[in-house]
């Protein structure tokens, strides 16, 4: 849980709990974290690998042959190329000949997550954060999926005035009205934020799918992880590359995870089970790991990375974010934050301050300092350092804040 407060990580919260009864905690995943691992590594946690799938029926499940499409190729349609690559529509086409259901990924939802003219270049973009509005084309509006603000998509440029609006990049709704175009007869069940903000309406869907009464499942990564349907022998990814663009340490390991698990959705039962990934770095290292479902490979490229920079699981980070309605505030409040905390202890390798990846939210304009604690230092000495140099300075002006995270999960 991130916001609201207490910050906490719920396995780390299951864990204690579990130590406090004296009860055993189990924790299953395909791609465990690489926290995780290191603990088991170091036997503090108990490792029990499955290395093959279990026996159903009297049938052993395989892992799923993935195939990766290097989108680079596929020719271009009125300048764009095309949501669907040639190979995932023919296999899409195959199993609904014969009856068999699919699962597709497309980790964004609305229709085109950006607007633009391609005159002016102008875009439209949330007056109250810093990220651009995304298009629904369900509702015609334009939305921000930070703060929930919408406003109508405008017919023509409110810059330049010119009819030429284009829309960029790809939501589910958008790829679900392709779905539509090509497969005009398909039933498809969409799962996303936009469809699950009912009571129930997660199961509902689920239900539908698991009944036969919709041949496609597309969502979000909703659709990734505990489903379990053995009529379902493709699964197609319709973005590979999209988490691999944060600026986040952490962007790898969870694109890896997310490609994993949810390549592990087909071929679960006796129809064995094929994995189209598209994308546009076919060479990319992570790609290349999921494509093999090799993660234990992908875990000993990355840890002596992790371990080089001290960053987790070897080192912690604690990450503070200052928050408030004037940029110039914040900032000062950083900057005198962290020459404070230097003056206490000037061999902390203290990071920033620098603006947040999103740096304004529901009007609040924030900054990010990173306190990186290599596996030498004590933690409780970092955290106390924390409470000295907030106790020194004081309690910040009203409506700023200061809050701390420890290895938080993301940066942005």
């Amino acid at each position: 849980q991130y916001d609201p407060a207490p910050r906490y990580h719920a396995r780390d919260v299951a864990i204690i709990r579990a130590m406090h009864a004296s009860a055993v905690c189990v924790l299953g995943s395909a791609t465990p974290s690489l926290e995780s691992l290191v603990n088991a590594r170091a036997g503090k946690y108990e490792l029990l690998s499955m290395p093959e799938r279990i026996v159903v029926d009297g049938t052993r499940a395989t892992l799923p042959k993935v195939r990766v499409v290097d989108m680079r190729s596929e020719e271009k349609v009125d300048g764009e190329r095309p949501i669907l690559s040639d190979a995932l529509a023919i296999a899409i086409e195959t199993r609904l000949a014969s009856g068999e259901q699919i699962i597709l990924l497309q980790n964004r939802r609305g229709y085109a997550p950006t607007i633009r003219c391609s005159s002016c270049n102008w875009a439209p973009d949330c007056p109250d954060c810093s990220v651009s509005m995304t298009y629904h084309k369900s509702r015609r509006h334009l939305r921000c999926h930070y703060c929930g603000q919408t406003r109508k998509l405008p017919p023509d440029c409110p810059s330049c005035g010119k009819n030429d609006l284009m829309q960029l990049g790809i939501g589910t709704q958008r790829v679900e009205e392709e779905l539509i175009r090509l497969f005009p007869d398909v039933r498809v069940a969409r799962m996303d934020l936009d469809t699950t903000t009912e009571k129930n309406a997660h199961h509902r869907i689920l239900e539908k799918f698991g009944q036969g009464k919709a041949d496609i499942l597309l969502g979000t990564q909703m659709v990734s992880k505990g489903l379990d349907f053995g009529n379902v022998s493709l699964v197609g990814i319709i973005s590979a590359d999209t988490g691999l663009q944060l600026p986040d340490i952490r962007a790898e390991e969870r694109t890896f995870q997310l490609l994993t698990q949810v390549a592990g959705r087909a071929g679960r039962a006796e129809l064995p089970g094929e994995v189209i990934l598209q994308t546009y770095n076919p060479g990319h290292r992570v790609i290349q790991f999921a494509m093999q479902h090799d993660y234990i490979r992908f875990a000993d490229t990355i840890l002596p990375e992790r371990f080089a920079l001290a960053y987790p699981p070897y080192g912690k980070i604690f990450a503070l974010l200052f928050s408030g309605p004037s940029e110039s505030m914040v900032n000062r409040l950083a900057m005198q934050w962290c020459s404070a905390a230097r003056r206490l202890d000037n061999s902390l390798d203290i990071l920033g301050p620098s603006p947040s990846f999103i740096g304004r939210v529901r009007k609040n304009h924030r900054a990010q300092v990173l306190i990186k604690v290599d596996p030498t230092r004590s933690h409780r000495a970092v955290r106390e350092l924390i409470r000295l140099t907030n106790k020194s300075l004081g309690s910040p002006p009203k409506h700023y804040r200061i809050a701390v995270d420890v290895d938080p999960v993301g940066l942005t």
